[in-house]
């Protein structure tokens, strides 16, 4: 019989049941920002997804023994994507009372796969005398990267108990205890600072671009009748833009040798037809 009773009690860090080995320390609140920073900051300048994962193993950013043991984080899409591994579902499971429904066990066996469906019970926590019940499946193929899988049955079996335990569990303790994981590191581990941002090409272009246009500033405004606020409207008008931050680099630099180009270029008396012509 299953009963559909909630099990998502309020859980904190605290509750996890997993002692921290010695060596290891769990990161500060303020530590664990900086790492998270510091992460997004290397996906988005250097890596692809599970690599940003390895450089900060190789970093020491990452205890890599906990983490292939009983966790796993990887960037994903910009995202960063965290779970726990079927081990530490497991112990997590075995501590909260929750067990294998041996002679439920389901198993078919077909040339290409194994499928498990295993079913897990635990105490009803509203009632002691009944017993709650989930299913979990899950398939393993036979052959993996073109070899024989000796391991696809157990594969298949501890992923289906994975997933029925799941379930069962409270999805705080899940949290708190990928939270925990996430914030486990060797004691003399700091976060590295992020370096200082670098100028985009595109804010470099544009600075080369105002530099020379500071040159000719009063020549124009002066010979054209046009103020500056409106030159520069014309500048997003003639490139359509929404601002000028959203100019690109090839943009700035062709803006640039038109006003470096002898009487002007083509580009700049647009922008003063514009600047003339268009009530802003």
């Amino acid at each position: 019989m299953t009963y559909e009773n909630d099990v998502n009690t309020e859980v904190t860090e605290n509750d996890v049941p997993f002692d921290i080995p010695e060596g290891y320390r769990l990161m500060s609140d303020d530590e664990a920002t900086e790492m998270a920073k510091t992460l997004i900051e290397d996906h988005r300048e250097k890596y692809e997804m599970q690599e940003v994962v390895d450089s900060a193993i190789a970093a020491g950013q990452l205890n890599d023994v906990m983490r292939n043991e009983f966790y796993y984080e990887y960037m994903h899409g910009g995202r960063k994507v965290q779970g726990l591994s079927a081990s530490m579902i497991k112990h997590l499971a075995t501590v909260r009372g929750i067990s294998e429904v041996t002679e439920e066990r389901v198993i078919t066996e077909s040339d290409e796969k194994w499928e498990y469906e295993v079913t897990v019970e635990m105490p009803d926590p509203l009632n002691p005398n009944r017993m709650m019940k989930r299913s979990g499946f899950a398939e393993a193929t036979k052959i993996a990267f073109g070899k024989p899988d000796p391991f696809a049955k157990q594969k298949a079996h501890t992923k289906a108990f994975r997933n029925a335990a799941l379930s069962l569990l409270p999805q705080d303790l899940i949290i708190a205890t990928i939270y925990k994981l996430a914030k486990l590191v060797p004691v003399d581990w700091h976060p590295k600072a992020l370096p200082a941002p670098k100028a985009s090409n595109a804010t470099t272009a544009m600075k080369r671009c105002f530099a020379v246009y500071g040159k000719h500033e009063k020549d124009i405004l002066e010979k054209h009748g046009v103020t500056r606020e409106e030159f520069g409207d014309a500048i997003r008008v003639h490139y359509e833009v929404g601002t000028r931050k959203d100019l690109t680099t090839e943009q700035w630099n062709e803006l640039r040798k038109s006003l470096e180009t002898e009487g002007y270029g083509n580009v700049v008396k647009s922008i003063i037809d514009i600047a003339k012509t268009t009530p802003f």
